[in-house]
């Protein structure tokens, strides 16, 4: 034992000098190999302790690659101690190929003790020889072991079986590993915030997480505050123990709080993706466990901005209570807010998974979809959640608020007011309807001054505004809105359609070159009382008579018998 210490000093010496040629270095390797073959197992601790002591990860990658095999005097548990203690200290990275040679070697006569030690390893084996390893990327290591061992045990299962025992241990440990390589594994999109930023074997540390301790993830997040934002990071953590149904109520206040606000990318909620899937898992789940505080919606708004509202839909849905919180209703009410921040360049890839989930809204073919759309689509959304009339009045307004005079509103705007006149007309108050026509209104003379193709303005104001029209209508002859309509600018075409087809109900007054107003005439305001069924029914049937009488006459052809 003594002799071995006294090689294993000089090879580390060796190891040590650069000047040495690697002639000597091979001599001294060759050596110890030949030490560890002449003596018996109890040299093993000296050898172990000697290669533990050493600064240099070399030697332990050519001890591991060639040296170290399972004599009949050298117990399973006694090596697994040692590896465990080289990998904590070196780190499974630079011992991960040594390891998989040394799996090599020992899987055709000792492919049980190799199970056991990678399920030992992993956390999971149901007797273990040595501790879990606590290491980050833990997950990728086992993934990579177990395939080198896969293949020798589809080998061996093929051939007779002799002792069930052993067969029994392979399946179990087989089944074990191959149920927490599926546990953890993450699939990364190409495209993604994460695909690009964050590193590959940091994703599958993270998948793996429902297997180790969440301090860990939280803590190399606090190590590297300007690699990666913390939500990022945490995000496929979510999506992966989701699938195990395990519990984050723990885990989300050390998120909260961790790193400064400056680690936050607003990139990493750009994606649709994964604010649906993660954030409205971590929101259920901390109200399941501990409730919401304000404290934690606060941080989550700030961090995630318009992109926790579905998120915050969901959770809503499974806990409808939530809607009277005064910290809630505040979120919602200043929603409208985050329409003014800077929203990033490169969306197309978000909109397209978005689109994939939930549909590709009704937009302009001539204008490309943008990061305002869905925004305004998630607005939206929040709005089947609120039930006050006076809540919805005030997002009504905020959000007009908004599309004036943003670039995009010519478009957007009427995707927005045709969403509410359809999901929202039973809760939308007299005056969030007024605000409603007036800004559809608005919206049609804006239109009708862009340039388009060449085509003029009344031809462009009916091929692309006929839902609009739709909506207009219905809304002037069937709701209760008494109020006077003024309006600046010229009158549209379908409106003053609309005024000389129900001239009865509708009167256009002081028309002039800057403007005009609507009124409705009393015998509107009581036909309105027995209910838009009347009026609505006798459009319908008066634009299906003009269809029928507009059709040519259908020719008569004659079929001579002979």
């Amino acid at each position: 034992a003594t002799d071995v210490v006294a090689v294993a000093a000089e090879i580390f010496a060796a190891f040590r000098d650069r000047d040495l040629s690697p002639l000597r270095l091979v001599t001294s390797g060759e050596r110890l190999q030949l030490y560890v073959a002449v003596t018996s197992a109890s040299v093993f601790p000296a050898i172990a302790a000697a290669l533990l002591a050493s600064s240099d990860p070399q030697l332990v990658c050519l001890f591991l690659e060639t040296y170290l095999t399972l004599q009949s005097d050298v117990a399973l548990s006694t090596a697994s101690t040692w590896i465990h203690g080289t990998l904590t200290k070196f780190g499974w990275e630079r011992l991960l190929s040594p390891l998989l040679s040394l799996l090599d070697r020992w899987s055709p006569t000792h492919l049980a003790q190799a199970f056991q030690l990678v399920a030992s390893l992993a956390g999971v084996d149901p007797t273990p020889v040595c501790a879990r390893l606590h290491s980050p990327f833990l997950g990728e290591l086992v993934r990579a072991c177990y395939e080198a061992l896969h293949a020798q045990l589809t080998q061996r299962l093929r051939a007779p079986i002799t002792a069930y025992a052993e067969a029994t241990s392979l399946l179990t440990r087989s089944l074990l590993l191959e149920q927490y390589v599926h546990v953890t594994r993450f699939e990364v999109v190409a495209g993604t915030w994460l695909y690009d930023r964050l590193p590959t074997a940091l994703l599958h540390e993270i998948a793996a997480y429902g297997a180790t301790d969440a301090c860990t993830i939280v803590t190399l997040v606090a190590q590297h505050p300007t690699s990666f934002p913390p939500i990022a990071v945490v995000a496929p953590a979510g999506w992966a123990v989701r699938n195990v149904n395990l519990n984050l109520g723990s885990l989300l206040p050390d998120v909260a709080r961790s790193g400064p606000p400056a680690a936050f990318d607003n990139a990493a909620w750009g994606s649709v993706l994964l604010v649906d899937v993660m954030t409205a898992t971590l929101l259920t789940a901390r109200c399941d466990a501990v409730g919401w505080s304000p404290a934690f919606l606060e941080a989550c708004y700030v961090h995630a901005g318009l992109a926790l509202l579905p998120a915050l839909v969901a959770a809503l849905s499974t806990h409808p209570s939530l809607s009277a919180e005064a910290t809630v209703v505040a979120i919602l009410q200043r929603a409208p807010e985050v329409l003014r921040s800077n929203t990033p360049s490169d969306t197309i890839g978000h909109l397209a998974r978005y689109y994939a989930q939930h549909g590709r809204p009704q937009v302009t073919p001539q204008r490309p979809p943008s990061m305002s759309d869905v925004q305004l689509y998630l607005l939206l959304t929040v709005l089947e959640a609120v039930t006050s009339t006076d809540q919805i009045d005030i997002l009504v307004a905020g959000v007009l608020h908004e599309l004036d005079g943003a670039p995009w509103a010519i478009h957007a705007s009427r995707a927005v007011i045709y969403r509410l006149f359809a999901s929202f007309s039973h809760l939308l108050p007299p005056p969030a309807r007024l605000r409603l026509v007036n800004a559809c209104l608005e919206n049609h003379v804006t239109a009708l001054l862009v340039p388009r193709r060449g085509l003029a303005m009344d031809d462009l104001y009916v091929g692309c505004d006929c839902v609009a029209c739709t909506r207009l209508h219905r809304e002037l002859l069937t709701s209760d809105m008494r109020c006077l309509l003024t309006m600046q600018g010229v009158v549209p075409r379908c409106l003053r359609q609309l005024v000389h087809e129900h001239s009865d109900r509708l009167v256009l007054e002081h028309e002039c070159a800057t403007g005009y107003r609507v009124r409705k005439t009393p015998l509107s305001l009581v036909q309105t009382t027995n209910g838009p069924d009347g009026d609505l029914r006798r459009v319908m049937a008066l634009r299906e008579w003009k269809t029928l009488t507009l059709q040519p006459p259908v020719k008569r052809r004659w079929f001579w018998l002979f």
